[in-house]
């Protein structure tokens, strides 16, 4: 029998399917271009709808993100249709944002903690369900990346316990196993806190 050569391992292939959701690039973007990535990524989450979305790729937000730093219009990164189209996604929420007149996210959330947690606690009087701010700040927690969490875990954990307890367990059923983590962790973290008296 004849060893393996060149010619006979060629006839053999493999194939591996990459899905646009095996590939992190969210986290990619906000490690390679810091806050700016991050803002784009809230502008994209929160500010535009589904069909937005559709046309706004990963790399449609890279464009967007190094034409801001090139301080250029930012149309041009949107996809080109011809004739001097753009997709039809509007920018004027990005470029409110990036001019520092941004909506409410985690950072800001974090720069005002003691603030949001009296905010939650009247909230959480109100109403068993809570109000509009313990929508924002649960839409806040829902959509941010794992590394934007990990960076603001003490202030995850302490507004944690005047969320709905329906809308904590929304953190772990369905997530991946790094946000399951994230979300394991902060728990015990706000159980560590209540121990402790909230020091």
């Amino acid at each position: 029998m004849a060893a393996n050569n060149v010619a006979q391992a060629s006839r053999f292939t493999v194939s591996y399917e990459v899905h646009p959701d095996d590939i992190p690039a969210n986290e990619w973007l906000i490690s390679t271009y810091g806050e700016t990535a991050e803002t784009v990524l809230e502008w994209w989450k929160n500010d535009i709808d589904d069909e937005g979305r559709d046309w706004v790729t990963k790399r449609t937000m890279e464009r967007l993100i190094k034409l801001h730093r090139a301080e250029m219009p930012l149309q041009p990164g949107l996809m080109y249709l011809g004739d001097g189209e753009y997709a039809p996604v509007p920018l004027s929420g990005l470029e409110a944002r990036l001019a520092d007149r941004r909506r409410i996210g985690l950072v800001e959330i974090a720069e005002d903690r003691a603030g949001w947690e009296a905010r939650l606690a009247k909230a959480a009087e109100t109403s068993r369900e809570g109000t509009d701010d313990t929508d924002l700040v649960h839409q806040v927690f829902s959509n941010a990346e794992v590394s934007q969490l990990e960076r603001h875990l003490d202030v995850v954990a302490r507004l944690l316990p005047y969320l709905p307890p329906k809308l904590r367990a929304t953190y772990l059923v369905g997530q991946t196993r790094e946000r399951q983590r994230f979300w394991v962790a902060a728990l015990a973290r706000m159980a560590q806190l209540s121990a402790n008296g909230r020091a």
